[in-house]
């Protein structure tokens, strides 16, 4: 999996990923290629970073989707009681 795809799949880019994880653009290319055997201290911390920022990411994208729900559920009870807003 390349670099690109795993900024990708955490839905940032690679200068993003970098910043998460700690690691250069290159250190975690080589990484991923394995050319490079990263410190397993260093690189569990990279891991644990992500996996935090996963479940940030996560979080955000719940907490918008029930502000979409709860807009639309308030929508159809007006819609129910036939409250269609002002009259023109």
């Amino acid at each position: 999996m390349t670099t690109l795809e795993i900024a990708k799949a955490f839905g940032t880019n690679v200068k993003g990923l970098c910043k998460i994880t700690g690691y250069s653009r290159q250190a975690f290319n080589g990484i991923c290629s394995g050319e490079i055997d990263g410190k397993a201290d260093r690189w569990a911390a990279a891991v644990a970073a992500l996996r935090d920022y996963a479940e940030i990411i996560y979080m955000k994208d719940r907490y918008e989707a029930e502000r979409r729900f709860n807009k639309r559920m308030a929508l159809c009870d007006r819609l129910a009681k036939k409250d269609f807003g002002a009259k023109e």
